[in-house]
């Protein structure tokens, strides 16, 4: 406690951090220094970097700290006239970003920045972001990474019985794994087999991911690995993006005969062949799903967590509704 002023310590250091936070609309964000302060922060995500928000969020502004040492993007849009922050499709970690220290107090700061227009909040984190506090309902989110450094050998012997079992199983079939696939093509494969499940995910969402996926290709970040069956048809095929020593399985897509063959098994491990021995990570994307989890651990990775936030203030009926 300050006993000059009477206002809690942590209480206060939010106060002076909020001078230096500033709220931007999207013409007004210099996407240079926007782009450079994730690409130099130590917890740096695909999700946040510009051309990303651009093609998966409907709308976008900023909060910004001093001349973009740190950024958080406000991925938001607009129903019954009420202004929302949401998780857009495909970006699994959003919040704070900085060139510098994170510290809860620096994330509840933000926090604190985001305009009060935005009366309903549902979004996530990254794995920087941890703080505690009883003015939000926070959750837990769950993914699993994968450290490339230590080498093939090094790897495998961490991989699950049943992922070996699936992958000598896959070697059986006469499979072939290509690394040049098109974006098109996965997207097609998703929608006709488990994307048929999820109808949620519309028309406009797959137009964005195509977006994405094709300009990573075009910026040389992107690869579509595919594998194709005995008869020659595309029975699998997966997305990797990579930014900040980190390569995102950003989307993939498997049909029948890929899960009687195993032939996802193998285009992972034909990735991870290709990449062990690399100072990076790879990122399977999740999950809270216990049997995408499995899968994902299954080639040796780690779990690790990453925070997400709700925050109703609707007016009472709608916030009734909305329960």
């Amino acid at each position: 406690m300050d006993s000059s002023i009477g206002i809690p310590a942590g209480l206060w250091r939010i106060t002076i951090e909020l001078h230096m936070i500033k709220h931007i609309t999207y013409p007004e964000i210099d996407k240079q220094k926007w782009d450079r302060c994730i690409e130099r922060s130590r917890h740096g995500k695909i999700y946040a970097y510009s051309w990303f928000l651009d093609r998966m969020s409907s709308r976008w502004e900023g909060l910004v700290e001093d001349d973009y040492k740190s950024v958080f993007p406000l991925t938001w849009n607009r129903k019954f006239g009420i202004c929302y922050l949401y998780q857009p499709f495909f970006t699994q970690q959003l919040g704070l970003f900085s060139s510098g220290e994170i510290t809860p107090d620096k994330v509840q700061g933000f926090l604190t920045a985001i305009p009060s227009r935005f009366r309903y909040i549902d979004i996530s984190l990254n794995s920087s972001n941890f703080f505690q506090s009883d003015r939000y309902e926070l959750f837990i989110n769950r993914t699993c990474e994968l450290d490339l450094k230590r080498g093939y050998d090094t790897i495998n012997r961490n991989f699950s019985e049943n992922t070996r079992r699936n992958i000598k199983k896959a070697g059986s079939h006469s499979l072939t794994v290509a690394g040049e696939g098109k974006p098109g093509e996965l997207i097609d494969l998703f929608r006709n087999n488990m994307g048929r499940t999820l109808p949620r995910i519309r028309a406009c969402h797959y137009g964005k991911l195509l977006s994405v996926m094709q300009e990573g290709i075009d910026r040389g970040i992107a690869r579509i690995y595919t594998v194709y069956g005995e008869k020659g048809g595309l029975c699998a095929g997966a997305c990797f993006i990579f930014s900040n020593r980190r390569f995102v399985f950003l989307f993939s897509a498997a049909n029948r005969e890929s899960r009687d063959t195993g032939a996802m098994f193998l285009l992972v491990d034909r990735f991870i062949r290709d990449h062990a021995g690399e100072d990076n990570i790879l990122d399977f994307m999740g999950s809270n799903n216990e049997n995408l989890a499995r899968f994902y651990k299954g080639f040796g990775s780690a779990e690790t967590t990453y925070p997400g936030i709700k925050i109703n203030n609707l007016p009472r009926p709608v916030k009734w509704l909305k329960k």
